[in-house]
């Protein structure tokens, strides 16, 4: 496996691939999960440590801000060159912090909380009040019962999330198989602690989940990291969400939150499909002639799908950011490219 370095936010959220055309080949365009897509099938990975484990249910809806009076969030730590600006959590309400005196142990110039002061710990929600389109909401700082306050924006408090949701991502893939659906792994690099490198592997590689535990922020955040091990030994780690609360909420869908990072079924046991078919899957490409699960799995899910037609004369169009592809009897048999003014 050769590494190959991203930017953080591309990183934590997609392929760095941009498209090219060859012959029939395509690379990638990775999109944000459509609302009502199909999910891939729910079952234990063959030969996996722990297949007798019970797979709890995926998570519910997610609960939204007015719902969060007595939930407990924790503070996520942020990567070294985030930490100099803190958190969008204050000592004061917006309208009071222009007047209020500044503790230089808590808070920057601008009343910002500062990451030294509440990083890693826990805030239980007391109210939450409307604020135009937004919320208000105010936490108690459990460690020292301080009285804290952060407004959201989109709907969501960004740095924060809730200390359920790391139970719960224990208890499903704790010492379990899991496998890489983008094909990368992430690692620290060699010559900083805040430098992330990916680490390009086939998505059928098996890959143990050794611990799992909060990661590093800031956005786009999937605020959980499994830490893996692959067959050759290889240490390394995948973002996930384990919910959708406390997510912006263009962001959601109905699939599962982690669908896009992992896929918790053996693909080789889910699907016998031939070393060729999976070199192109492990390279991102789609060509005449695939099926509609191998290109979900090559390029992600689409941004939208439509089908006409019954029977044997059913089509199929799955449209991406720059492509349509269009599918008939099951195979793709054209790759149509979109016009820059429909992206």
């Amino acid at each position: 496996m050769k590494p190959v370095v991203f930017c953080i936010i591309l990183l934590l959220s997609g392929s760095c691939i941009a498209p090219v055309v060859r012959k029939n080949l395509v690379a990638p365009v990775k999109e944000p999960d459509p609302i009502g897509e199909k999910r891939l099938p729910a079952r234990l990975p063959s030969g996996s440590p722990a297949a007798s484990k019970e797979r709890q249910a995926p998570p519910s809806l997610p609960i939204v801000p007015p719902q969060w009076p007595g939930m407990t969030f924790v503070v996520l730590p942020k990567q070294e060159f985030a930490r100099p600006s803190g958190y969008e959590l204050y000592l004061c309400k917006k309208a009071e912090c222009d007047s209020a005196p500044t503790d230089p142990a808590w808070e920057h110039d601008n009343h910002r909380i500062r990451c030294e002061a509440i990083s890693g710990d826990s805030l239980l929600v007391e109210t939450v009040e409307p604020d135009g389109d937004e919320w208000l909401v105010t936490f108690f700082h459990i460690p020292t019962n301080k009285k804290i306050f952060g407004r959201t924006h989109l709907q969501a408090l960004q740095d924060i999330a809730p200390a359920d949701d790391l139970e719960e991502a224990r208890r499903r893939w704790l010492g379990m198989v899991v496998f890489a659906r983008r094909g990368v792994i992430s690692t620290y690099g060699t010559n900083s602690a805040s430098s992330l490198t990916g680490l390009r592997i086939n998505i059928q590689d098996p890959l143990t989940v050794v611990d799992v535990r909060w990661g590093k922020t800031p956005l786009p955040v999937k605020p959980i990291w499994l830490m893996v091990t692959s067959a050759e030994g290889k240490s390394s780690f995948i973002p996930v969400r384990y919910s959708w609360t406390n997510t912006i909420p263009g962001q959601i869908s109905r699939r599962n939150p982690w669908d896009e990072e992992i896929l918790e079924d053996d693909p080789i046991a889910v699907y016998h499909w031939d070393d060729e078919t999976w070199e192109l899957i492990n390279n991102h490409r789609v060509i005449i002639g695939m099926t509609p699960d191998q290109v979900r799995i090559s390029w992600g899910e689409p941004v939208a799908t439509n089908s006409t037609g019954r029977g044997q004369q059913e089509q199929q169009t799955m449209t991406y950011l720059s492509h349509e592809l269009v599918f008939s009897g099951g195979k793709l048999n054209a790759i149509k490219e979109r016009p820059a003014s429909s992206r």
